[in-house]
């Protein structure tokens, strides 16, 4: 072997070899993107699938939503009702109290220390279910002026 010979061997096998590793790596790669073009397949599909779930899920709250604000609505009215009926209950129990303890001092006799401890509970019902009513009045008018 000649010293040209030895030159274009040791020229020629190093790019034959590039060449076939080339070769190799396009086949690589083209496996690759093939498979990455099926995961993103896949995940455009899962994309899908989970999008319409949302727009189901999201229908279903809304409907649900709904629901529960008639739900909320009637509680509110009987709760409402119920503390209305209280304050009504306590002002005639405050009224027949004072009228009791009226006719006791008008006949001369000190009405009982209890009875005055409960005239003083009434009243501080009373202006507790004032308040609270109040309350409930005024959350009514401000959720009648959103929905309006």
């Amino acid at each position: 072997m000649n010293f040209f010979t030895a030159l274009l061997i040791s020229v020629v096998a190093p790019s034959v070899l590039a060449l076939i590793q080339n070769y190799f790596r396009r086949g690589e790669k083209k496996l690759d993107w093939e498979r990455e073009d099926a995961v993103a397949e896949k995940a455009r599909e899962a994309a899908k699938l989970l999008l319409a779930s949302n727009e189901r899920v999201a229908q279903t709250s809304k409907e649900t939503n709904g629901k529960l604000d008639v739900i909320h609505g009637l509680v509110n009215s009987q709760m409402t009702a119920s503390m209305e009926s209280d304050l009504a209950s306590n002002v005639a129990q405050e009224v027949l109290m004072k009228e009791l303890m009226s006719v006791k001092i008008h006949r001369g006799k000190k009405p009982l220390k209890e009875a005055e401890t409960a005239l003083a509970l009434i009243r501080s019902k009373i202006t507790e279910l004032q308040s609270k009513l109040g309350d409930r009045k005024a959350a009514a008018e401000r959720m009648a002026s959103k929905g309006a």
